[in-house]
């Protein structure tokens, strides 16, 4: 039997593997104990791409009240489920062939691939009346903090659903024939499909199930986790870093005492009361082990190269922006920064074991030391062929050669919170006032791009205080700096439960609206604010950036391309040459040019009309229905695996048909 099985749900990304299960694993088994882990978040994704589940859905939308020429699109993007397969497959599939790519081609199937999957994706939670599917998000149409909408879907589960969690459970779970089953829930996107598989799972065995990750703990903390889902769904959640709770919890199986017996930091049910154990001490990084992805499906994620995710520090070493809670799960003030051959040691391991060379590095924020360590004592990427990425702050002390001995072992994408182009806000934030001043974010944009590597901001609009000329100020400096951002992700604030701001919401004019609704997990608060813009403005400034920004063709030419992905496309060519093939594919009608229409579309005959095709395009949705002519010169074009661009040349207008 196996000790722990722990099983990361969906919905996550289907890019990279997950960290929390390979490090928990590599701790659990270092202790004597059989553990294995699997990653059912990846088998959700190939699970929706499937004949079978392609089945289901067209016989849904068979049902839907619709007109019947879109029943007829639905339908006939499910048709070719495999064809879409193909696309998004296509990309894994290389890196079995050791076939060296040129850029252009390269850029090609990333985008093919990844507009694919949007399409399909797309299309899935359009014939859903219950929840919508996107790459990096899954969103229950009643709300994922919704008890009510939570509990009903919970009592009649989507059949795509239900469907695919029996046979995990039937065909992954139950033949590892675990003593106690191990879940994550690291954010909303997973909680009810780790709600889902606890009932299930507890309606057929007494295994005992642990939730880990910090998205339970939230609700715990916010005193909206519900008694009855102890025995209905889980019977214990960790509260911080896994490691020792779970060390703990199977030593007592082990000795045959009561699972929480001692056990520091959890929470579980007492006497139908809801208790939580005192935290354990913050792990040292001296003791924690490489990460163990034995049982990660390295070939399945979607990406022409696995990338590995490691730390080189706990927690978040500045650890004051009021609106942060990203580093929790260890504990408060608990920053602690690996020794840097410790490091060197863990990407020396995994590369050799698993044939890797691709690492991103997952730390809330690599402080300066370490990034000018990393540059002082890891040898240069023409020895090694790594490539890695990481999560950064703006700093005053960054200088060029800081950036250049990045570039230099292999960092060929960074990510930083840039948050705001005001002062007054990122005061506001307690970002740092030295280190957040205009001209050292300048700077440091500066100087990372020129010594090569590409930087991804992160920024909102809406922090409580922020006026308008204040969103002024960063739409303006992210539009004004377009050379040396390579991207950017837009939001607007979130008012969390204990981020700082939440314990002083006075001093920042915060009112929370709707405290009385006991119908939600107030995780996530609505919020209005007495001063500065409203949500619904921030939310304006938001859209009018991102329209400034399509017009700007460096961002256009970027913004379909995942976050995850830029290492695996920039270990593998220049900034200048994805900007010019981006720019390229958008000038050309959001088309690839060197691209055949077999590689971009399907062609089927008509269901219910005679003499006449349906032309899919799998990268926008757009569906034409051809007769005579048309038809004759569209499988003339797709027989022969004519390229776009050729197409172009004899018939301008089939591309506008595109």
């Amino acid at each position: 039997m196996t000790d722990l099985l722990l099983i990361f749900p969906p919905q996550w990304s289907p890019f990279q593997p997950p960290l929390a299960p390979p490090s928990l694993s590599a701790w659990l088994k270092r202790e004597g104990f059989d553990v294995s882990s699997q990653d059912v978040n990846i088998l959700f994704f190939e699970w929706l791409l499937s004949d079978e589940c392609a089945e289901i859905l067209i016989d849904r939308a068979r049902k839907l009240p619709l007109r019947q020429s879109q029943k007829d699109g639905y339908e006939a993007v499910l048709k070719n489920a495999g064809d879409f397969r193909r696309d998004i497959f296509s990309l894994r599939d290389f890196k079995k062939s050791k076939i060296s790519l040129n850029h252009e081609d390269l850029i090609k199937k990333y985008y093919i691939a990844t507009k694919a999957l949007e399409v399909y994706l797309e299309v899935i939670s359009k014939i859903s009346d219950a929840f919508a599917l996107y790459p990096y998000d899954f969103r229950l149409k009643g709300g994922n903090l919704n008890f009510n909408t939570l509990e009903q879907m919970l009592l009649n589960p989507p059949e795509v659903f239900s469907i695919y969690a029996e046979q995990i459970i039937e065909k992954n779970i139950m033949p590892a024939n675990p003593k106690i089953i191990g879940l994550s829930c690291l954010g909303q996107e997973q909680l009810y499909f780790v709600l889902l598989f606890g009932q299930l799972l507890k309606s057929r065995s007494d295994i005992p199930i642990i939730v880990g990750g910090t998205f339970l703990t939230r609700i715990f903390e916010q005193g909206s986790l519900k008694s009855s889902w102890f025995s209905k769904y889980f019977d214990i959640i960790v509260i911080n870093e896994g490691e020792k709770p779970c060390q703990e919890i199977l030593s007592n199986l082990r000795d045959g005492f009561a699972l929480t017996k001692e056990v520091s930091g959890i929470i579980f049910l007492e006497d139908n009361t809801i208790v939580s154990s005192p935290p354990g001490r913050a792990l040292n990084p001296a003791e924690i082990p490489i990460p163990d992805f034995d049982d990660m499906p390295l070939d399945r994620y979607f990406s022409i190269a696995t990338t590995l995710p490691l730390l080189a520090s706990r927690g978040c070493y500045w650890g004051k922006c009021e609106f942060c809670r990203h580093g929790m799960v260890y504990g408060d003030n608990n920053f602690k920064v690996y020794e840097i051959n410790k490091v060197l040691d863990a990407v020396n391991h995994l590369s050799q074991k698993y044939n890797i060379s691709q690492f991103s590095f997952r730390d809330e924020a690599m402080p300066p030391s370490i990034i000018r360590q990393l540059g002082e004592v890891f040898p240069p990427h023409v020895e090694t062929g790594w490539t890695f990425s990481g999560d950064v702050r703006f700093d005053k002390s960054f200088t060029m050669d800081d950036f250049t001995n990045l570039y230099k072992i292999g960092f060929r994408s960074l990510q930083v919170g840039l948050e705001s182009g005001s002062e007054h806000v990122l005061k506001l934030m307690k970002k740092g006032d030295d280190n957040y001043r205009k001209e050292t974010m300048i700077r440091n944009l500066a100087t990372a791009t020129e010594s090569g590597i590409w930087i991804h901001c992160f920024l909102f609009f809406g922090f409580p205080g922020e006026t308008d000329e204040d969103a002024m100020q960063t739409y303006e400096f992210v539009l004004h700096h377009a050379n040396t951002i390579g991207n950017f992700g837009c939001g607007t604030f979130i008012l969390e439960h204990n981020s700082p701001i939440f314990r002083h919401l006075n001093d920042f004019g915060v009112r929370i609206m709707n405290q009385s609704d006991n119908t939600r997990m107030n995780v996530f608060y609505e919020h209005e604010v007495s001063n500065g813009i409203s949500i619904k403005r921030a939310l304006e400034w938001m859209e009018m950036l991102v329209a400034a920004s399509n017009k700007i063709p460096k961002f256009h030419a970027v913004s379909w391309i995942p976050r995850e992905q830029y290492i695996c496309i920039l270990s593998r060519t220049e900034p200048h040459q994805l900007i010019e093939e981006g720019q390229s594919i958008r000038t050309f009608k959001n088309l690839p040019r060197n691209a055949s229409l077999s590689e971009i579309a399907s062609l089927i005959s008509h269901p219910r009309e005679k003499n006449t095709v349906m032309l899919i395009n799998r990268i926008n949705h757009r569906i034409l229905n051809l007769k005579g002519k048309s038809a004759e010169l569209i499988r003339l074009f797709y027989g022969n695996d004519f390229e776009l661009l050729k197409m172009h040349e004899y018939c301008p207008n089939c591309i506008d048909w595109l």
